[in-house]
């Protein structure tokens, strides 16, 4: 299969040094109940070396040492040595898919995963999320979705990222994104007669009452594997273009059966889908390592890496020579205070000002992600991305259970603050506005707004119409509710949560229950007043939204949603900066010369996001993460 973008990269410079180092790295993230000692090669016991005593590490802005010294493992400790062409880091969404590349291409391949084998399917730290956000593959295309001009599609990346991306790197997952899903599902239908025969049927407990079973054998059934497309909406109106931003129908949404009955998250199924690809892997030869952790990257005297010391559950050192090259997928570091709070600049002097300060900080998202791999890195010459470096983090502000639209937002002051059509630039805005309140306001029209909204992570999930129905159902019960507001079941993609809306027959009384009080009532209706005579003129000469989006509050009942202008203005569920790579997904030096040997993917690459996690389609963090591990996989096979 041709590889797009990649094929003709330049492999004959690499990094020269004088020295013998040794790198250390984690797999993806440490063990629980051993914590692996830095040893002394002279002394060949185990101790801890001291950190420099700079206050920062040069290069980079923020304070403290969050990187220390690399440790040193003896030969004396090694108890054996495995010999393969190409090792895995991290057996994550990238992980699997640079195992299956690399074994499609025919290399030995290893896989160390931290984690035991029964919860590397089962855990939901692991194997997190649920949509593969791609581009033209056979799939989306069958269904009159693409092909797409990938050029466009790359563009609205990189303008989304206000350019502060590496666009080759973008263009390497857009082309190649299609033929990557194409291989998975090739795998997948090849497991016919074995996902039948799978123990598939799984139980799902809503209540001490009610328990219901659903069948996973079939997984490309359309009740679990769909389509973020409008019933109403045909092939040719897509993309999805407002506020100056454009979307694509491009994703597979393994959400799993409609949980009707819930209000929170869904089952995801991806686990289901994926764990073929680790079957087709090992079927190819691959050897999977669970309860392993890499402790170190070895290179040799020119700086090429040739492979990883290991360590296993019960704390023996293992050495992997890989003659091809090491790929580490070992995710992000929002599990790591001190490296969040060096690194992510912008976020963490949000959080400071809100009031959360790094002694109180504790990840609730990845706990496990602790940035090992990124550090291994650095120890043999690389670099992350310079600052700023986003996270999946949507800012302030609140969207409601209509998901990422283009509906009013008026802050503590009761003012609006922004063009509220622009996707990517609202939450923002938010973060910037005066401590306390920020609401979403609407009418009986909100479905207006749903429907011109688009398909980015947090817009509306077209491709439910079970769940838009819960949602209305639940609308309905607003205005009684009152004061009280009511929990309205969400159509908000990627996770389904829901929200409390408040409803009322008059814009005062909707004021009132949103928090305002006094002064700020009268300015909460002259806002809204305001914003509708520029509506009636399709023209918004404050903040240039965009005409389509114009939509009037002038028809009770009205509705709105209250959050806070730094709800979200966390670290969020990942970091999003990683290492500076050249097209072949090889590691760079100070001097932009690859590192021999040395592959990244998913989120321990960089040079995709730049300001934050702004998305022309959902689901491209797991898609990105298995496209550019799927090439990394092939990329170090070929040597």
């Amino acid at each position: 299969m041709e590889i797009k973008s990649g094929k003709n990269i330049s492999r004959r410079n690499f990094l020269k040094t004088s020295a013998l180092t040794v790198s250390a790295a984690a797999g993806a993230g440490a063990l629980a109940g051993y914590d692996p000692a830095i040893v002394h090669a002279e002394a060949g016991t185990e101790t801890k070396t001291a950190a420099p005593a700079s206050n920062r590490i040069t290069g980079y802005c923020g304070e403290g040492d969050w990187l220390g010294v690399p440790p040193v493992i003896p030969d004396s400790r090694i108890k054996k040595t495995i010999d393969v062409d190409v090792l895995v880091l991290g057996g994550g969404h990238s992980g699997v898919l640079a195992a299956l590349g690399a074994s499609d291409k025919g290399a030995k391949v290893a896989v160390i995963e931290r984690m035991d084998e029964a919860g590397f399917l089962k855990d939901s730290w692991h194997f997190l999320g649920e949509d593969i956000g791609h581009v033209n593959s056979r799939w989306l295309i069958s269904r009159g979705y693409g092909p797409y001009d990938t050029g466009e599609i790359t563009a609205e990346f990189v303008k989304r990222a206000a350019g502060r991306c590496n666009p080759d790197i973008i263009r390497l997952f857009v082309e190649n994104s299609g033929p990557m899903f194409d291989r998975m599902v090739e795998v997948y239908e090849g497991y016919e007669t074995v996902r039948k025969a799978d123990d598939s049927s799984v139980k799902f407990k809503y209540s001490d009452n009610i328990t219901e079973t659903y069948d996973f054998s079939n997984l490309m059934d359309e009740k679990f594997l769909y389509n973020q497309v409008q019933k109403d909406r045909s092939p040719k109106d897509y993309p999805v273009e407002i506020g100056g931003y454009r979307t694509w129908p491009c994703v597979a949404m393994f959400q799993g059966p409609v949980m009707r009955r819930e209000v929170g998250p869904f089952i995801t199924v991806m686990r289901w889908f994926e764990k073929y690809m680790v079957r087709r892997a090992r079927d190819n030869g691959a050897d999977w390592y669970y309860q392993h952790k890499a402790i170190v990257l070895n290179q040799d005297n020119n700086g090429a890496v040739t492979g990883a010391i290991v360590q296993d559950k019960s704390g023996n050192y293992i050495r992997f020579n890989a003659s091809r090259g090491v790929i580490v997928a070992t995710g992000d570091f929002s599990g790591n205070v001190d490296m969040c709070w060096a690194l992510c600049n912008e976020i963490m002097e949000w959080m400071e000002r809100s009031g959360t300060m790094k002694k109180d900080y504790k990840s609730t998202f990845s706990i496990i992600r602790d940035g090992q791999g990124h550090k291994m890195c650095c120890w043999a010459g690389g670099m992350i991305e310079p600052s700023p470096r986003g996270c999946i983090s949507p800012g302030g502000g609140t969207t409601g259970p209509w998901g990422m639209g283009p509906m009013l937002q008026l802050n503590a002051e009761a003012r609006r603050y922004g063009n509220e059509a622009a996707a990517p630039l609202i939450g923002h805005a938010a973060v910037r506005q005066p401590p306390g309140v920020i609401c979403v306001v609407t009418d009986r029209k909100y479905m207006q707004s749903v429907v011109i909204a688009g398909l980015e992570h947090g817009g509306p999930n077209f491709g439910r119409r079970e769940w838009l129905e819960d949602m209305q159902e639940d609308m309905a019960k607003v205005l009684a509710a009152g004061a009280k507001g009511c929990q309205v079941r969400g159509i908000i993609v990627a996770e389904r949560e829901g929200a409390k809306v408040y409803g009322a027959d008059t814009l005062e009384k909707l004021a009132g229950y949103l928090g305002y009080t006094g002064d700020l009532v009268r300015t909460f209706i002259e806002s809204i007043n305001h914003y509708n005579d520029l509506c009636r003129k399709k023209t918004d000469s404050d903040f240039g939204k965009d005409p389509k989006a114009m939509i009037p509050i002038d028809e009770a009942p009205f509705y709105g949603c209250a959050g806070s202008a730094f709800a979200a203005a966390g670290f969020g569920l990942a970091t999003l900066a990683g290492l500076v790579t050249d097209t072949g997904l090889r590691v760079l030096d100070k001097k932009n010369v690859p590192i021999k040997g040395l592959y990244v993917a998913g989120n321990t690459l960089g040079g995709r996001y730049g300001l934050g996690y702004s998305t022309p389609f959902a689901g491209n963090s797991i898609g990105m993460a298995m496209t550019h591990g799927w090439l990394a996989g092939k990329f170090a096979a070929e040597g």
